[in-house]
């Protein structure tokens, strides 16, 4: 009698670990990836350049098109990764008149909350058209921040993400420097 107790408890004990298991796996598969909340966009993935999850529970891509490129804006919700937007930006047709271009892409992070106590996400971006620029300072509220560079195709990108409240507001200037420190751009802004 005792071998017949110790094998229903063995049995029952493998079944439920395998049913937890199992459990477990599709939770996992109901979750939504970024590449699958990408899709969402309408954008092509094969444009997607450049993706970054800033925390647990917001992203954003970069991508390109031929004249021009773009943010893609993701928040985790209860079933994984969703599509939050898209901001995309263009070269007139003459092409660019300044070494660099400049845009911004802001989104709410999380949930909207009536009371006012929600949070931005923004996203400082721009095409880099002289090869010699090595290096970008946006300032923001008083404060001087290296922009990260990423190159893809032959293009060369430079963005910066901040979550300080109106950063588009606070922008004041924009520097482009060669490798060796030499000043090729400067821009004071205004973008009140």
């Amino acid at each position: 009698m005792n071998k017949t107790v110790l094998t229903v408890i063995l049995t029952t004990s493998v079944l439920f670990a395998g049913c937890s298991d199992e459990q477990a796996d599709v939770t996992v598969q109901d979750q939504k990836t970024i590449e699958q909340a990408a899709l969402d966009s309408g954008i092509e993935t094969a444009n997607i350049i450049f993706t970054d999850k800033t925390n647990n529970k917001d992203a954003f891509s970069i991508y390109e098109k031929i004249n021009g490129y773009g943010v893609i804006q993701y928040v985790k919700e209860d079933k994984g990764w969703q599509y939050r937007g898209a901001s995309g930006f263009e070269q007139s047709g003459s092409g660019p008149t300044d070494p660099i271009s400049f845009g911004a892409s802001t989104w709410l992070q999380g949930e909207y909350y009536q009371n006012g106590s929600n949070t931005y996400r923004t996203v400082f971006i721009g095409e880099i058209f002289q090869p010699e620029i090595e290096k970008i300072i946006l300032e923001v509220n008083n404060r001087k921040y290296n922009a990260e560079i990423i190159t893809s195709n032959s293009r060369k990108y430079w963005y910066h993400q901040s979550d300080v409240e109106n950063a588009q507001s606070l922008v004041t200037k924009i520097s482009a420097y060669s490798s060796q420190g030499k000043l090729i751009y400067e821009n004071n802004l205004n973008l009140e």
